[in-house]
C-alpha cells in the first residue's frame, strides 16, 4: 500500500468538490472544469493540477473508488508504479487524459440523444408544432404536390390500348347543344399518384347544367378560374380503383372512391385522377 504525500493527508472528494455520493457524471464533470482551469499552462498551480489528476485516478475508478472509501487509503496498481517511475510520470498523464477524453465524448452522445437535449431535426419539428396552425409543415408529400415528380425517379404504370365514352362540353349553352358524346383513348400510362377509376354513377346536378350553360360564372374553377371549353362535364359521383400508379399510397384496385375535389369530370366511363382528389369510401 503505498500514500502519496500530497494525497494521503486531504480529502479526494473534497478535491473535486463533490459529495461522497456524487455519482460518476458529476466527477466526471467537475475533474473536467478544474483541470482545465487549474491547468499550468493557464497560470493555475502545478501541485494542485497535480493533486487534482489523483483525485479523479481514484474516484473516477469504481474498484479505487471503493477501496477509497472503506480504507481512506491508496493502492497504486503495478501501470501505475511503471508510469509514475518511467517518464516522470508523462505517460500516465497521457494515458490519463485519453481516457477522460474518451468518457466526454461518450458523455456528450449520450447527452445529445436524450430527451433533454434534442437533435437539431427533432429540435425544429418540435419549434414548428409549437407554432400550430399559423405555419404550414411543408413535407415529401406536399412538395411532390407542389413542384411534381421528376419522372426519371420511378417507372410508370403502362395502361391498355382502349378507350373510354364522356360527356364533353363543346361549348357554353343550353345542355342539349353544348353537350356531346365521345369517345377517346385513355392515357398510356399512370403517373406518380394517379389511379384508373371505373365511374359507376354519375348525376346530373343543377349545378353540373349551370356549369355547362356559363361556365361557372361566379362559380370557380379548382385553378380558380372559370371554366373553360371544351371540359368534361359532371363534379360527382362514384366509382372504382381499377389501377393504381406509381406513388399511390392509401388507395389500391377494387377500393370505392368519390370525388374529393369539384369540376373533375364524372360524366365519363373511366377516369384517371389523382389520389390525393379522391376520398376513399
Amino acid at each position: 500500500m503505498v500514500d502519496g504525500p500530497d494525497v494521503a493527508e486531504v480529502d479526494l472528494y473534497a478535491v473535486l468538490g463533490v459529495s461522497r455520493t456524487a455519482k460518476d457524471l458529476e466527477i466526471r464533470r467537475a475533474y473536467r472544469n478544474l483541470i482545465t482551469r487549474e491547468h499550468p499552462d493557464k497560470g493555475g498551480d502545478a501541485d494542485r493540477f497535480t493533486l487534482i489528476q489523483r483525485a479523479y485516478d481514484v474516484l473516477g475508478n469504481d474498484s479505487k473508488r471503493k477501496q477509497y472509501d472503506e480504507t481512506g487509503r491508496l493502492e497504486k496498481t503495478v501501470d501505475e508504479e511503471f508510469m509514475d517511475t518511467f517518464g516522470g510520470g508523462a505517460f500516465r498523464d497521457k494515458a490519463r487524459q485519453q481516457q477522460v477524453d474518451r468518457e466526454s465524448m461518450a458523455e456528450q452522445l449520450a447527452v445529445r440523444q436524450s430527451d433533454q437535449f434534442q437533435s437539431h431535426t427533432a429540435g425544429f419539428e418540435a419549434w414548428m408544432r409549437s407554432r400550430g396552425d399559423s405555419v404550414t409543415t411543408f413535407t415529401a408529400e406536399n412538395a411532390a404536390d407542389q413542384f411534381g415528380v421528376v419522372k426519371s425517379s420511378y417507372e410508370a404504370v403502362p395502361l391498355p390500348n382502349i378507350r373510354a365514352y364522356q360527356a364533353r362540353c363543346k361549348a357554353f349553352g343550353k345542355p342539349k347543344e353544348s353537350l356531346e358524346l365521345i369517345c377517346e383513348a385513355i392515357p398510356q400510362a399512370l403517373e406518380w399518384g394517379e389511379v384508373l377509376v371505373s365511374m359507376r354513377a354519375a348525376p346530373v346536378n343543377p349545378g353540373d347544367l349551370y356549369d355547362v350553360q356559363t361556365g361557372g360564372g361566379t362559380h370557380l374553377g379548382s385553378s380558380g378560374e372559370v371554366l373553360k371549353t371544351p371540359f368534361v362535364g359532371g363534379n360527382d359521383g362514384i366509382g372504382v380503383v381499377v389501377k393504381v400508379g406509381p406513388g399511390v399510397k392509401n388507395l389500391q384496385e377494387n377500393d370505392w372512391v368519390l370525388p374529393f375535389k369539384s369540376h373533375l369530370g364524372t360524366w365519363r366511363s373511366l377516369a384517371v385522377l389523382k389520389e390525393k382528389d379522391t376520398l376513399k369510401i
